[in-house]
């Protein structure tokens, strides 16, 4: 069995922590015996088109150099031209593409399967190349293409459902993201829910004594509330100072942001125009995160809308339970390990109840370790090669 992988998202050199989670799956099926090629796809806007968005402030498409691994993984790089044709006539240019990658590759004769990360745009060349060859391919849909781009772009949506309903397989990283795929069109049966995992091996309880000392974090007589993510409105970034205001109006904590983002600015005013103090960390690695999960007594995830968030189970591996919001896939992921709340009105208050809540009564370290062990990347990985097995099996 050989398959190849394609996916846009990948731990890169100005962004090592991007697409973390293609890369771990990837380790643990390689570990597994399953034998992949990786083929990261990236965008580069004609010159035409660069100089166009410069003039309107709108961020350009350029190619992504990714970090170099070492554990055997053959990893390809294909950056494809978006000029003023692609604007115009979409389809004929992953047509064009798709055609392109099938002939560079030789994916006729080297693969027996296509599993794409994305249903769009990665689903969609993969849904491309299967029209030219024949070769099938699985999806997995991991959030943002379902649930938002159908909506910021309608005209791709037909596109999507298409992809999505000549999959051979179709792999939702939640139960909630699998009814929003219904909902903008897609009608197939054959899809599974296989969540996101979490490596247990980085992601665990340990000391905390060398972390406090460089945040110069106080380390135990106050408590501790972090956030985890992109600085961006998608993640409710622009909150986190409203609901650490009413988190500061209940209790004494601390408050800890990791992660950057185009929002951070606006946060940083907004927390000093409310007299609030808190850490930021900017962009760490991911055994850096762990250890500040280990000095958390809450993590925060207000997002307006996710897929399956790994840093949830992350943090839990870690012993702390996360209160989120209720959208997408965070109350699975959150399960029995936290709170959720509901949208609506006085969304921050109420968030900020729930944070609390947590604080005075916090859920057993142990207990949380022992869920997120079910998560772990080489339980999942298990799954995906079922379906691997399923769909080459019934050739």
């Amino acid at each position: 069995m050989k398959i190849l992988v394609i996916s846009g998202l990948y731990p890169r050199v100005k962004e090592p922590n991007n697409g973390i989670f293609i890369y771990q799956r990837i380790v643990n099926l390689i570990r597994k015996g399953i034998r992949i090629d990786l083929l990261i796809i990236s965008h580069k806007d004609s010159l035409l088109i660069r100089c166009l968005k410069k003039l309107i402030k709108r961020k350009t498409y350029e190619n992504v150099v990714p970090i170099k691994q070492s554990n055997g993984l053959n990893v390809m790089t294909e950056c494809l031209s978006y000029g003023v044709f692609g604007h115009f006539f979409m389809e004929s240019m992953y047509i064009a593409w798709a055609k392109k990658i099938f002939n560079k590759y030789k994916i006729k004769y080297k693969y027996n399967l296509i599993h794409a990360h994305r249903a769009y745009p990665e689903g969609y060349i993969a849904f491309q190349i299967h029209k030219i060859i024949g070769i099938p391919y699985i999806i997995t849909a991991h959030g943002s293409e379902i649930h938002t781009l159908p909506l910021i772009k309608p005209k791709l949506k037909n596109n999507i459902i298409e992809a999505l309903n000549s999959a051979k397989k179709v792999i939702f990283v939640s139960q909630q993201l699998k009814e929003s795929a219904f909902e903008i069109g897609y009608s197939k049966n054959n899809f599974a829910v296989i969540p996101n995992g979490v490596d247990t091996k980085i992601f665990k309880p340990h000391a905390k004594s060398i972390v406090v000392e460089k945040l110069k974090i106080d380390g135990g007589e106050k408590k501790i509330v972090g956030f985890v993510g992109s600085l961006i409105s998608v993640k409710r970034a622009d909150q986190l100072p409203e609901i650490f205001l009413k988190i500061k109006s209940k209790t004494d904590v601390e408050f800890v942001i990791v992660g950057d983002g185009n929002l951070k600015d606006i946060i940083e005013r907004k927390l000093e125009e409310y007299d609030i103090e808190a850490i930021f960390t900017g962009k760490i690695l991911p055994n850096e995160v762990a250890s500040l999960m280990n000095l958390f007594d809450v993590m925060i995830l207000p997002s307006r809308n996710e897929g399956f968030p790994c840093v949830v189970l992350e943090a839990q591996a870690c012993g702390c339970p996360v209160v989120g919001s209720n959208v997408g896939g965070i109350s699975e992921a959150i399960g029995d390990g936290g709170m959720v709340v509901e949208e609506g009105e006085q969304f921050e208050e109420r968030f900020a109840e729930a944070v609390v809540r947590i604080l005075k009564m916090p859920i057993d370290h142990e207990y949380l370790r022992k869920r997120a062990l079910n998560f772990d990347w080489s339980v999942i990985v298990d799954k995906e090669i079922e379906v691997y097995k399923s769909v080459i099996n019934n050739l």
